[in-house]
């Protein structure tokens, strides 16, 4: 059995890299190889590592950083923007867990303090992991993805006063309480001096310089890491409060960009430490509580976000997608479980079934919001049959976002309004015989369009009745200019089952991309980094004024042309 960290540290980095390089050519996401790892190196399997201190001080300061990350990300001008129900939904959540335990606590042989902690565990979802699903997913600026990411920022702002009042809490007082509020205080006071003053002349002036910005962001992070050491506080929720210190944008995208590596090293190492601490007791209470927490997350949980995201009037789509990407424990959740079980709160039986399930909920999170739309559709006709998918009240905040016009022929689909999107938008409005309609699923373009009296959609065209609002069969022109693949060629393929006649131009990353997507119909492809956004506006302009001259032998010059290169790479 191995104990020196330096050796320990090392076995786990090849260990992981060997298992997360078999995982990518599975096509599985790297947390799920990472859990892994702990488990073949810890007592279940080779037993060569130890969950020692060492290993846990390095997951705390990974979970640090990832809070940190997660911090410097969260901007608070979002959160204006959308029914302020959504604010009490991790309240609700946590409410509703503590009576279910409480009421039931003689049934689950726990008293009220294990109810607390548990309903607190179970309420919160992980910010880390919804978050870097979405990133990869394109959408993080989604609604579904914005209202997730809000419900998240307020469960972590409830999880950094909670945590050091647990703490405490067999010796709760009106005296602790006001110490935990003075420590935040003090911290958040020290956050905005920084925020307000200091932070924007100093990324100013070390901007130009790579080492000195990484240096500044890292700095910034272990002051607060710090500061909550010396006031006795966590110092996960210092870094989180250190994260919103130096959110300044546009600087934080290079900073989160900045300690990327850093975050990757020391969470994974936090991931591969759950996977370590991963053991099974077989007593019956064991296996009834890790029964009862599985229905909690699996099943109360989602239901209780649904009922509320429907009431704030986001309709039964957005509502099933946030209630299954909430589907998870949060890493704030685990530290509270390593708090409760060194302070005895919990038992050990406890903190083993709550390390399985954050483990599980973890591991099948990516592949819930994978397989989100099927969820949905399998549902969706019990929706019917309680009339909410058409109610106006359930749908009043959805159809905020929507301005489609009541009848439409012969007109063009703009998929995407990015930069490319933007850019077709302002040259199509010299047309205004030709009718527009937009779809994003940014609901912040969405309104600007609405503002601007454009036919608009927020949604995904992966959803059925996006597609059924464009009225595809009698469209001239589909223009897609998202950059997610499968998404297009889905859209290509419904749009030319619909409409054989419908010209579609569309946006690959890639030569194979391409390809594929001139074997599936497309009509013209650009690729950003080969063809210059000109060109495609030159052919949507000529096609508007009757002057497109399509050559049959440049679109297979260039097909051959795709074929070339692929073959190169190949070779």
């Amino acid at each position: 059995m191995v104990q020196n960290i330096l050796i320990s540290v090392c076995i786990i980095l090849i260990f992981a890299t060997l298992i997360a390089y078999i995982f990518n050519k599975l096509k599985q996401p790297p947390l799920l190889a990472y859990i892994i790892t702990g488990i073949i190196l810890g007592p279940m399997v080779l037993n060569i590592i130890q969950n020692t201190p060492d290993i846990r001080l390095l997951s705390e300061i990974g979970v640090a950083f990832l809070l940190f990350t997660v911090g410097i990300n969260i901007d608070f001008k979002e959160t204006k923007k959308f029914n302020k129900s959504i604010y009490l939904v991790p309240l609700i959540n946590l409410i509703f867990g503590f009576l279910t335990f409480l009421i039931c606590k003689n049934i689950f042989g726990i008293n009220w303090i294990q109810s607390l902690y548990l309903s607190c565990i179970i309420s919160f979802s992980s910010t880390v992991v919804v978050a870097k699903i979405l990133i990869d997913n394109n959408e993080i600026n989604s609604l579904h993805g914005k209202i997730a990411m809000i419900i998240l920022l307020v469960e972590d702002l409830i999880a950094v006063i909670i945590m050091p009042l647990l703490k405490d809490i067999t010796n709760f007082s009106i005296g602790v309480v006001g110490e935990v509020l003075l420590k935040v205080g003090i911290l958040i006071v020290i956050a905005y001096i920084l925020y307000k003053h200091i932070y924007p002349k100093l990324i100013k002036n070390l901007f130009g310089s790579q080492e000195g910005f990484f240096l500044l962001s890292v700095a910034s992070a272990a002051i607060f890491i710090l500061l909550s050491y010396l006031l006795n506080f966590s110092i996960a929720v210092g870094a989180f409060i250190g994260g919103l210190a130096i959110s300044i944008f546009p600087y934080n995208i290079n900073i989160t960009h900045n300690i990327s590596g850093l975050r990757n090293l020391f969470s994974m190492i936090f991931f591969v430490s759950l996977g370590l601490q991963l053991t099974f007791n077989f007593s019956a209470n064991y296996y009834i509580l890790l029964l009862i927490l599985f229905i909690m997350i699996f099943l109360f949980k989602p239901i209780v976000h649904f009922i509320q995201i429907i009431w704030a009037g986001y309709g039964t789509r957005i509502a099933t997608k946030i209630s299954l990407e909430l589907t998870q424990v949060s890493e704030f959740s685990l530290i509270l479980a390593m708090q409760g079980f060194t302070l005895n709160h919990i038992t050990n039986s406890q903190y083993s079934a709550i390390i399985v399930i954050t483990a599980i909920s973890m591991l099948i999170t990516p592949y819930i919001m994978k397989y989100d739309n099927k969820i949905y559709n399998l549902f969706k006709p019990l929706f019917n049959k309680l009339n909410l998918e058409n109610s106006k009240y359930f749908n009043r905040k959805i159809n905020e976002y929507n301005n489609p016009p009541k009848q439409i022929k012969n007109h063009i689909i703009l998929i995407g309004a990015d930069t490319l999107g933007n850019a077709i938008q302002k040259v199509l409005a010299k047309y205004k015989e030709i009718p527009l309609i937009i779809v994003d699923y940014d609901p912040e373009k969405t309104k600007k369009l609405i503002n601007k009296k454009i036919n608009t959609i927020c949604g995904d065209i992966n959803f059925e009745e996006t597609i059924n609002i464009l009225n595809i069969q009698t469209a001239k022109l589909a223009v897609i200019t998202i950059p997610q693949f499968e998404t297009t060629i889905k859209f290509l393929k419904t749009a030319k089952k619909i409409n054989p006649k419908i010209k579609i131009y569309a946006r690959a990353n890639t030569e194979k991309e391409a390809l594929k997507l001139y074997e599936n119909g497309a009509d013209f492809v650009i690729m950003p980094h080969i063809l210059e956004t000109n060109l495609l506006l030159e052919k949507i302009t000529n096609l508007i004024t009757k002057h497109e001259k399509e050559s049959q032998f440049s679109k297979e010059m260039y097909i051959n042309y795709l074929k070339e290169k692929i073959e190169e790479k190949n070779n």
